[in-house]
């Protein structure tokens, strides 16, 4: 199979270095020269939600015909040969002839762009190649149940989740309503990771009065919350006698 598709090269080689007039019909029987994908084209682009989406479409002697696009969600024609035909200016054509390339170009995407799209190569047989783009829309979410049983006396980590925003932003934790404070046995830190941010509170030698429904909160998303319960070391003994009795 190596061989046969060296052999093609050279042949397509050797007929792309004659002129013309050099060029018999005989000579190009059998070799096929109309238009055809590059097997190199990205099939699935993923996207955070307000970034520049850039969907790949590469045709090889493309010649006389025409390059499409169109959103599969609505059939609507996007792109004619670099032109844009929808009435959205976030989108455009980025058309380089040379290597055969008709990017189509979203700016600020949002979820409504989520989807298929068709790169068409408009021939007696119609000519189609697929792109999905995936948008990723921001979330928040805190590990774990929502809720949380602890012993008095102990360490406690409540872990809070933001993820696919463009840019880091301010993450609070609220304990029944009220923001939480850096204290001598609590401690508030931010990690950012390109895009994903946690916040991790941790609590040390919790008691009663840590007991209560925490919320964490950033800008533009809703909020979630969680129940902290803390059973204290009376507690705790009433339920173990209990359950020894039961036994």
């Amino acid at each position: 199979m190596e061989l046969y598709l060296n052999f093609l090269l050279w042949i397509f080689g050797t007929l792309c270095s004659l002129g013309p007039s050099q060029v018999s019909p005989k000579q190009l029987s059998g070799l096929y020269t109309g238009p055809y994908f590059s097997r190199y084209t990205a099939g699935n682009v993923t996207i955070r939600a307000g970034d520049v989406a850039h969907l790949p479409c590469r045709v090889h002697q493309v010649r006389n015909y025409t390059v499409s696009w169109i959103r599969n969600r609505d059939s609507a024609i996007l792109a004619i040969d670099g032109d844009t035909i929808v009435n959205d200016r976030r989108i455009t054509i980025i058309k380089t002839e040379r290597r055969g390339d008709w990017v189509l170009s979203v700016t600020n995407v949002t979820s409504r762009d989520d989807g298929s799209y068709e790169c068409q190569v408009s021939m007696q047989k119609k000519m189609s190649q697929f792109v999905f783009l995936k948008v990723l829309l921001p979330t928040v979410s805190i590990d774990g149940p929502p809720e949380v049983f602890t012993k008095s006396g102990s360490r406690v980590q409540l872990l809070c989740h933001v993820a696919n925003r463009r840019q880091s932003v301010p993450i609070i934790w609220k304990k029944d309503g009220v923001e939480v404070k850096d204290s001598s046995d609590v401690k508030m830190e931010i990690f950012d990771r390109g895009g994903n941010t946690t916040a991790r509170l941790t609590m040390t030698n919790v008691n009663q009065s840590r007991f209560g429904v925490y919320i964490c909160q950033t800008a533009g998303l809703p909020t979630v919350n969680m129940t902290l319960h803390v059973i204290d070391a009376k507690e705790q003994g009433l339920r173990t006698n209990a359950a020894d009795k039961r036994l």
